[in-house]
């Protein structure tokens, strides 16, 4: 088993009890994982956009559908919960996120900055000009970036 610490992008129900999971990972880059458990499973409340997670995963015997086994929070975000405007660019940013990443990539540069701006969402009082911070800084990893 594999453990790593990550962000969740994107959660999708599957059948009644089990979720589709990706969480772009410090080692792995982004991972699509198979969460068994759903609703009544006490991990299953983690799952919410950019949640910090710290996750154990079992690879593949065959695809590229991971197991994920183990789930547990890094740094509880109480106002990505509560606060309609921070849980609204909370949902943007993973969109964006979710559209960019591609599977399979470790890229720690991009993780810390991801994991920095979700923490600096979490302790803003003013959420103004946020976005245009995170898509400008996001800018510079995808190779451009404005002067």
């Amino acid at each position: 088993m594999t453990i790593d610490e990550g962000i969740v992008v994107s959660v999708r129900a599957y059948q009644s009890k089990s979720k589709i999971v990706r969480i772009f990972s410090r080692n792995a880059g982004l991972v699509t994982l198979f969460f068994s458990g759903g609703k009544k499973h006490s991990s299953a409340s983690l799952l919410y956009p950019l949640s910090l997670v710290e996750f154990g995963f079992d690879k593949p015997k065959k695809g590229n559908l991971f197991l994920l086994k183990q789930l547990s929070e890094l740094d509880h975000q109480f106002e990505l919960q509560s606060n309609i405007i921070k849980t609204s660019l909370a949902f943007f940013y993973a969109e964006v996120l979710n559209n960019i990443l591609h599977e399979g990539e470790a890229q720690n540069g991009v993780f810390e900055f991801c994991r920095h701006e979700v923490i600096k969402l979490e302790k803003a009082e003013k959420c103004g000009y946020l976005t245009i911070d995170f898509l400008i800084g996001l800018s510079a990893y995808l190779g451009f970036q404005p002067d």
